[in-house]
């Protein structure tokens, strides 16, 4: 799955855990991309990551679904 990101903050990027999970369910990769930079964090990693979230659960404002954001880092190499 490729994940466009918006924006990076202090080094990471929050990515909502259902689309962390949909990655898991079907045994694919998260590629993360932002200003041409990409990142590749493969399928066996994701519950790591998906585990070590924060408790803090958001609700959506179109659709009402509840989510948590899942940190991922992003450094960006810039010259």
């Amino acid at each position: 799955m490729v994940y466009n990101a918006k924006k990076v903050w202090l080094g990471h990027i929050s990515i909502r855990d259902y689309l962390v999970q949909e990655c898991i369910n079907k045994k694919e990769d998260l590629i993360i991309e932002f200003n041409g930079a990409s990142k590749r964090f493969p399928c066996r990693s994701l519950p790591t990551y998906l585990n070590n979230t924060y408790n803090m659960t958001f609700k959506s404002k179109y659709g009402g679904k509840d989510y948590k954001l899942i940190e991922f880092p992003f450094t960006q190499i810039s010259y």
